[in-house]
């Protein structure tokens, strides 16, 4: 293990133990399965006394459609997995202003967009100087499951379409065969079953499964696998006369239990194969009382309906100071923006 990789793993777990996505194998295999041939910013920080890491922030510019604006769009590596906080000492947070005005000087950038920033974290935005950038700051939230209540309590919370989906659910998949759970501690395995109901998902028929390979190149979940540390990394299945239908993977940190990834095969959809794992990791959990918090990650309308608590989150979207995104920024100000993108889309779902 490199030195930096060891001050970098070493920072994270002290400071940051949430942000699982951020650690030193994580980054390396998200970068060579998925950042090829982009524009890649990492930036350390140390205090000069101790030399100890007080900011460590992993950037990348992305070349994307921004409201239909084509722009090149900053944003931290692995973006959609875990939090987006910036993982800086509070006391050191004077780092946020440097490190955007070295950006605005060094690299080519319009927006700056980070989804899920803790309220916790979310202070430090502030001491951007005026004049270096514009920020458009708007309210997220988190789902989350309290694992503290116990699983009768919690399904008596849940609504009465939802029980009575669960029900159903169970009642086709007995009608079929028999239906059975395992958390594989083996992840040599585990992996090796993920993958095969992965390529039997829609996700990878779309291109979109953590299992997909791209241009040729090993998947995320098998650079993953290979690049070691895999400790805290959690796989549960749901099987069918032992035939896996669906797998549940997550993060488990603390005591908390970060999902990351949930597929399916195609063939078992009508047994919702997912929403039954979800009730049964969530109750296992609660039985073996080891953990407090099942974190969903994120907002979204099915996440919505396995949560009984909410952590709230703030989506930060930045314009550099450059013409064009000044322009992007004027031209989203105007009621008539929305209106016209409102016209677009239902013109195109036509």
């Amino acid at each position: 293990m490199s030195k930096i990789q060891k001050d970098w793993d070493n920072f994270f777990v002290i400071n940051f133990p949430y942000l699982y996505s951020k650690t030193y194998n994580w980054l390396t295999a998200w970068c060579l399965s998925y950042e090829k041939d982009k524009d890649i910013f990492v930036y350390v920080l140390r205090d000069r006394a101790t030399m100890k890491i007080v900011a460590a922030l992993p950037l990348i510019i992305v070349k994307t459609n921004f409201g239909g604006f084509p722009v090149r769009k900053l944003e931290m590596i692995g973006r959609g997995i875990g939090c987006d906080d910036f993982p800086i000492i509070d006391f050191h947070s004077e780092c946020v202003d440097k490190i955007f005005s070295h950006l605005a000087s060094h690299a080519k950038w319009h927006i700056a967009e980070f989804s899920r920033i803790s309220n916790d974290i979310f202070h430090l935005i502030d001491n951007l100087k005026k004049g270096k950038v514009q920020n458009i700051i708007t309210h997220s939230k988190n789902y989350c499951v309290d694992l503290t209540i116990g699983y009768e309590n919690y399904l008596a919370e849940r609504s009465k379409k939802f029980r009575q989906n669960v029900r159903t659910a169970n009642n086709r998949c007995k009608k079929y065969g028999t239906i059975s759970y395992k958390v594989i501690d083996d992840k040599n395995i585990a992996f090796k079953m993920a993958k095969e109901i992965a390529i039997e998902s829609w996700q990878y028929k779309q291109g979109s499964s953590h299992f997909s390979e791209i241009d040729f190149k090993k998947s995320f979940m098998e650079n993953l696998l290979n690049i070691g540390s895999i400790s805290t990394y959690y796989f549960a299945f749901i099987f069918i006369d032992r035939t896996p239908m669906a797998y549940l993977f997550g993060v488990i940190k603390n005591d908390v239990f970060y999902v990351v990834d949930v597929s399916f095969k195609d063939t078992y959809s009508r047994f919702s194969p997912g929403m039954l794992l979800y009730c049964w990791v969530i109750k296992n959990f609660m039985s073996e009382k080891q953990l407090s918090v099942f974190d969903l990650g994120g907002e979204g309308e099915y996440k919505k309906v396995y949560s009984n608590m909410i952590k709230d989150e703030q989506k930060i979207i930045l314009y550099n100071n450059n013409l064009y995104a000044s322009i992007i920024h004027f031209v989203r100000k105007q009621k008539i923006y929305s209106k016209i993108l409102r016209f677009l889309k239902s013109k195109y779902k036509k």
